[in-house]
């Protein structure tokens, strides 16, 4: 049995600037904690809001409000409910898959996840198979989310493809003892990003080009 596993946020939608732009706002609006678009992407991409949370409190030497929490989903609710855009031929990629399990695993949480789907039409291609950090001990670089995305699912971790747009995503990937795709097509890919995921085992910059690629998964053909 095989399982492909969706990051979601620069995979499926265009999400990750949204997510710098709203975060390092917040950061700064919210904490006094100054960083630019930017060097926030740089530094926290990938990594989910557990994460992030996580830094904040170090950096600030306390814990946060949880004002800061109902704000930040606030935001990004309603920019992605508004503006948010599919990755450009994620749709047609997705109905070319072969006919195996799939599923999103992503660090944000699960409301804003559903939104983000809904609102760019790729729900149908997941229903309720979407699961968020949110319900694991660690985000991305650890292994959580997607062991526990595949304990859901019933398949072993060694089944698994995991496609991913970040170091953290790639590396967790990496962690779970999963093949792993590194996506380098989202709006905030510089030309730099194919190196930063050099460890995935495929890397690709169009989504025409995933369905050859979880082809040759399903056949084997995909090595370390």
């Amino acid at each position: 049995m095989t399982l492909l596993i969706f990051d979601c946020d620069g995979v499926l939608v265009d999400s990750e600037i949204f997510h710098a732009q709203i975060e390092s706002d917040i950061g700064r609006e919210m904490l006094g904690i100054n960083r630019d678009l930017w060097s926030h992407h740089r530094r926290f991409s990938g990594g989910g809001l557990k994460n992030l949370y996580i830094a904040w409190e170090q950096e600030l030497g306390r814990p946060l409000s949880p004002d800061v929490d109902k704000e930040m989903a606030h935001r990004k609710n309603e920019a992605f409910a508004t503006q948010l855009k599919a990755i450009p031929y994620v749709a047609e990629a997705l109905s070319q898959l072969p006919q195996i399990q799939r599923c999103v695993a992503s660090g944000s949480p699960l409301p804003t996840l559903e939104i983000a789907l809904r609102t760019t039409n790729l729900y149908e291609y997941f229903g309720s198979n979407i699961f968020s950090s949110e319900s694991v001990p660690r985000g991305k670089p650890a292994p959580d989310i997607f062991l526990f995305a595949a304990q859901q699912m019933g398949v072993d971790p060694k089944d698994c493809l995991v496609i991913e747009d970040s170091v953290h995503g790639v590396n967790a990937a990496l962690a779970a003892q999963m093949k792993v795709v590194g996506f380098v097509g989202g709006g905030h890919c510089l030309p730099e990003h194919a190196e930063k995921l050099r460890g995935a085992n495929r890397i690709i910059a169009d989504m025409r080009e995933l369905p050859a690629v979880v082809r040759d998964f399903c056949d084997g053909k995909m090595v370390a």
